[in-house]
Order: C-alpha cells, then structure tokens, then sequence
C-alpha cells in the first residue's frame, strides 16, 4: 500500500514538474521573442556605427536560438520517452548549414548544395551543440572552428545519399586528450532513451547528442588527432532532384490587404504590426489585445470591418482569467469568415500545430520568424487558399453547368 501510494506520489510530482516545465518554456520563448522583436525594429531605424549594428544583430540571432532551443525541448522529451518519431523535411542543405553557422566566427564554412530530406530538427540540437561546445571547450586563443556538410561515399540506392555533417575545431591545451576510451564510458553512461534525462551532468549536451543518435539511427563520432578535434555526424538522407515548387517560388503578399492582430503582450502588437508595415504594404493593420473586452469582441469586429488576414496568439492572459485563440479560431469557422486565419503562438510544438490546424487555422507562425519570414509565411497560406477558393468556385460553376445537374420541370 505505501508502495502505491510512493508511486502515485511521484507520478504527481512529475506531471506537476513536467507542467511548470511547459510554463516557463512558453514565458521564456514569449520573453525573448519580444526582445528580439523590439531589437529588430530599433535597427531598422537606427543609422549608427556598423560595429553597433553588427552586435545588435548578433543578440538577435542569439535570442533566436535560444527560442529555437526552447523548441527543441519537445523534441528531447520525446527522445527520452522513447515516443520520439523521425520528422522528415525537405530542406535545402546549403541553407541549412548557413542557418546554423549564422552569427559564429568561423575558420571555415562549405556547405554541399542540394535538396534533400532529413529529420532536421534532431541534427539541429546535436550540430547546435557541436558548434557549441567547440568554441566553449576548444582553444581560449584561436579555436580555429570549421563547419562542413559533404556527401561522402556512395549509396546503392540512388534516392538516398550520405549526407556528413562535420565540425572540427582546435584541442584546449590544457583538457585532457579525448580517446576512444573516453568515448566509450561517456556511451555506456548515457541515458537510455527510455530513461528520464538526468538533472545534473558535467556532459549532459554530449551524453545526449550520443542517445539522440542512437535513438534515430545515425552515426555519430568525436575524435582528436593531436591538437584538432573532429566531431562528426553521418546520416541517410532521401535525395531531391530539384527544390520543391513552393520552395522555388518567392512569396510576396498581395498589397492593400487588411490585418486584424489580437496578443496580450504590448511589445508583441507592436512587433507584428511593425513587420506588417514593412514587408506587406497593408491597406491597414489594426492591433487589438489590451484588455480582456479586445478578446471578447475581435470576432465580432473582425466580421464587420473587411478584414482578409487575422493573427492570434493562442494564451492571453489577462486580470480576469487566461483566453485562448484557439477558440476564437471556432468562432471565425462557425462565422464562416472568408479571410486567412492566423496562429502566432510561442507553442508551437507539433501537438500545437495539430490542434490549430484542426480549429480551423490556415498558417502557423512561429515567434522566432524574422519579420520577412513571417509576411512570406503569410502570402504563401494567403494565395493558397485563394487558389483553392478559385477552385472550388470553378468546380461548382461546372457542376452546375452540367446536363446531370440542370433542374427539370413537369411542364
């Protein structure tokens, strides 16, 4: 019986951490997108020294990764559950190893270029890690870090290839040489991924990129060769003969449009309809969120004003309790509202995404999206669902032009 009540006890204790977990991860994300958005509007009206300019933008680009790693969270907890499942994604290669190298002084960079599909969130954590810990433990004076991304050797299938990722950097002469032996203890004691994740390690980020690998079948290597330590990571990834065609496209959103923004966060409203100003050429932007009345009543003045583009966030919290978009997202779909709907939310996990696109949302806007990023996002989901309207429309016209379908009458 004490057993039992032992384990419900910790049960408890672990959905309730697991909990506050979740909330301050969304508190931290929201925090430093409006940092990082109050940071981009300030340069892009600020005219000082470049050297200022080049550091501000180098908090951005830190803020961003910080919110990236935030999102990455979802990805490990998964991992150590051992539910995680492979997420592949179309991805230009090239774009990818300039995203990760953006913002680090680095010896050397060459990246292949192709398309290819791969699961990048989880090399994302291991390689942003990599990068890490090479200018954070490698030489003090000149760490000499490269970063490559090649093809190397050949496949028998001609769909797949394999992709190597590798990050080398100059040894710290006064740390220990890294040998096989090391290696090999720091496996055996990394946790399983049906384990819970340790709370205390002093080489938890290399413990872990070693499970995440085991866990998603890729081949991961750490080596040193007298003073150059070559981190690599291979894996199989399904080839693409070309970009795909709303890759190639660039996405420009119709000018003269009209924006509804609904968040709770001040610094939020401003960033949003900064970036719309800038990058949409709106007919007008109207920001809303104040008070808990903005929540009650932005369905309602969203359907009289002609409004073509929404934007929600998903948590608004306010005096008189916490809201959420989702529902209002039901609200529109019940209203049916002709225009874009809109989710900007700092969850965004891909539970989250399911659920807002089963409430009717048509575009996902992650809160680490440059201010370009987000109003291309937008013009991508905006003539789509124009062309799928323009569809529909032709389809029903047909329908009714058709012999089988014309109204007969006894007379």
């Amino acid at each position: 019986m004490q057993q039992h009540k032992s384990e419900i006890d910790f049960k408890g204790h672990t959905e309730a951490s697991l909990q506050a977990d979740s909330i301050l991860n969304h508190s931290l994300k929201n925090r430093m997108a409006d940092a990082a958005g109050e940071v981009e509007i300030f340069l892009s009206k600020y005219r000082g020294p470049g050297e200022q300019t080049a550091s501000l933008w180098q908090c951005v680009r830190s803020l961003r990764r910080g919110m990236e790693m935030c999102q990455h969270r979802h990805a490990l907890l998964k991992l150590a559950a051992g539910k995680y499942t492979p997420r592949f994604t179309a991805v230009d290669v090239h774009e990818v190893g300039n995203a990760l190298a953006l913002g680090r002084d680095l010896l050397n960079k060459n990246f292949v270029r192709m398309w290819a599909q791969f699961d990048v969130v989880v090399c994302g954590m291991i390689l942003e890690n990599a990068l890490s810990n090479a200018f954070k433990h490698g030489c003090p004076r000149n760490p000499d870090v490269s970063f490559t991304i090649a093809v190397r050797g050949e496949s028998l299938d001609p769909d797949r290839v394999p992709l190597e990722f590798s990050v080398t950097n100059r040894a710290h002469p006064d740390r220990p040489k890294i040998t096989d032996e090391f290696i090999d203890k720091l496996i055996q004691g990394a946790p399983d991924a049906d384990r819970h994740l340790p709370l205390l390690s002093d080489r938890i980020g290399l413990s872990h990129c070693f499970m995440v690998a085991k866990s998603c079948g890729f081949s991961l290597s750490l080596k040193q060769d007298d003073d150059v330590v070559a981190f690599k990571l291979s894996l199989i990834a399904e080839t693409m003969t070309s970009a795909p065609r709303a890759e190639r496209r660039r996405w420009h959103v119709p000018p003269g449009l009209h924006y509804h923004v609904l968040d709770d966060s001040a610094v939020a409203r401003r960033v949003v309809t900064h970036h719309l100003m800038k990058h949409a050429s709106p007919g007008s932007v109207q920001a809303f969120g104040e008070t808990a009345d903005d929540f009650h009543n932005f369905v309602q003045a969203s359907m009289a004003d002609p409004v073509d583009v929404v934007i929600i966030d998903q948590n608004l919290e306010y005096n008189t309790g916490t809201y959420l978009g989702t529902d209002l997202l039901e609200q529109f779909v019940a209203e049916r509202f002709q225009g874009l709907l809109c989710m900007r939310s700092a969850n965004s996990s891909e539970a989250d995404v399911e659920l807002y696109i089963r409430k009717g949302a048509h575009c996902i806007l992650e809160k680490d999206m440059l201010g370009s990023e987000m109003v291309e996002a937008i013009a991508r989901a905006y003539i789509f669902k124009c062309d799928q309207q323009a569809h529909s429309e032709a389809a029903t016209v047909t329908q009714l032009q058709s012999p089988s379908s014309r109204v007969t009458t006894p007379w």
